[in-house]
């Protein structure tokens, strides 16, 4: 894996959404471990590995140890940012029990010390901010006021440092993508985080999973409306047919370069491009 300008490059990531490991799925297993080495071989340094929620099916011990453990034999990138999605947290109506989980996995295996599931983390100069549901509210997400300040606060710093920011959330916006399964936005704080997002005084890429779009025609998986650019991250564990392709083992690899950000969609399981799905973007911030 080469990135297009590996000299002018400043930020490479690997972005990959709703793995859902579970215990009896020797695919996902397979599909994770040869991830995990193709980000690790990577001929141009990964930088992070961000994981957008629902990397577990069940957000069981097991699946945890499954996953975590298949990161710690295969995978060598410096930093792993992960969100938790719906199959993490919003279980059983027991959400502190699957949120302390989550929490003590991470803490362990990656050394975590924020204080919430919802943390941001500077990279190479920018800001990578992730969010997290704060509530079982099933397949949508809750985000408190107190996430929402902080989000912009975080987003008027990278604004003040002229840079972009990344933002990576488990759940989408309403109204930016056409898709099959009409539920699972952002529940009644989506207006707000939008508006947020929108006024920040830079430009936004957000990253959401969730939606198991699969490979889509025409980019109806990006939108973008002023600052802000809406991703749709496919579903890396699921096999679902859109056209000729499955999205399994899929993900978008992002380049960020001084003038622009170029998005790769890449089968990571098959270490191959998946040709026609590269996108690139004009930073007007720097």
């Amino acid at each position: 894996m080469t990135a297009q300008n590996p000299e002018q490059l400043r930020l490479n990531v690997s972005i990959i959404s709703d793995g859902h490991m579970e215990g009896n799925n020797f695919s996902r297993f397979q599909n994770h471990s040869r991830a995990f080495l193709d980000m690790s071989r990577a001929e141009t340094p990964v930088d992070a590995l961000v994981m957008v929620g629902d990397n577990t099916m069940n957000g069981m011990e097991i699946e945890y140890m499954l996953l975590y453990g298949l990161m710690n034999r295969y995978l060598t990138v410096d930093n792993v940012l992960i969100a938790p999605g719906n199959h993490e947290l919003c279980k059983e109506n027991e959400y502190e029990k699957y949120y302390r989980r989550f929490m003590d996995y991470n803490r362990a295996c990656f050394g975590y010390d924020h204080e919430h599931a919802y943390f941001s983390q500077e990279i190479n100069g920018y800001q990578l901010i992730v969010m997290a549901t704060e509530q079982d509210s099933k397949v949508e997400a809750y985000h408190s006021q107190e996430q929402l300040d902080w989000l912009a606060n975080e987003l008027a710093e990278a604004a003040a440092a002229r840079k972009p920011a990344f933002v990576f959330n488990h759940n989408p916006l309403e109204g930016k993508f056409e898709h099959k399964w009409p539920a699972g936005n952002v529940g009644p704080q989506g207006e707000q985080l939008d508006q947020i997002l929108k006024n920040c005084g830079t430009q936004v890429f957000y990253f959401s999973g969730h939606l198991h779009m699969g490979i889509y025609e025409n980019g109806n998986g990006l939108a973008t409306e002023g600052n802000v650019t809406y991703i749709n991250v496919p579903g890396f564990g699921e096999a679902c047919n859109y056209g000729d392709l499955v999205d399994a083992g899929m993900g978008w690899q992002m380049e960020v370069y001084d003038t622009q950000v170029v998005l790769r969609l890449r089968n990571f399981s098959t270490s191959e491009w998946v040709e026609g799905y590269e996108y690139t973007y004009p930073l007007t911030v720097a």
